[in-house]
Formats: C-alpha cells, structure tokens, sequence
C-alpha cells in the first residue's frame, strides 16, 4: 500500500472535520451540476472518497447508479453511498462502452 494512500486511510475518521477547502469545492460543483439538464442513467464519482460531493451528486440525480471510487477504502467506509469501488492506480476499472452516459 502506499503512503499516500495509508495517509488517507489514516485521516479518513476525521477528515471531514478538517476539510473546509474541499467541502467549498463539492458545494461549487454540485449548483453546477443542477443546472445540467441530462438525465443519466450511471455516474461514476472518482475519488469520491467520504462522499462530499457523492451525496449531493445522489440527491441531484435520485434516479442514477451513482458508483464511488476511491483508492482509499476507510474513506469509502465512510462515504454513506451504497456502491463503492476500492481501486488503486495499478488497477484498471472495466467498464464497456455502453456502460457510462455521453
């Protein structure tokens, strides 16, 4: 495991009581989001780690798989979305072409 993602793993309890910058920036992108006028089927939230902006991304699009990645998975324990993913750079999320919306 490397240390970036053991650093992770480590702050994740307590990450979201210090990160006031990312939070800012899930806030941000999520009243973009809501002015998009698509309705996915499947959106794929990289680097979802604690779910700041999964949940707002879910609440914006009730009816889409919303799928977290992380390569972080304590982070992904706490991220309260149902389908999580835990890979590393060195994996390789398969995925067909059909799979994600354009």
């Amino acid at each position: 495991m490397s240390r970036v993602r053991r650093t992770f793993n480590s702050a994740s309890d307590k990450y979201n009581d210090n990160a006031f910058l990312q939070n800012e920036i899930a806030k941000r992108l999520s009243e973009k989001l809501k002015v998009i006028s698509i309705n996915p089927e499947n959106i794929i939230d990289l680097g979802s780690g604690t779910g700041f902006l999964s949940d707002k991304t879910a609440d914006i699009f009730p009816n889409a798989s919303l799928f977290c990645v992380d390569f972080a998975q304590q982070s992904l324990k706490n991220n309260s979305q149902n389908l999580k993913v835990c890979a590393d750079a060195y994996d390789c999320l398969l995925y067909t072409s059909d799979a994600a919306d354009e």
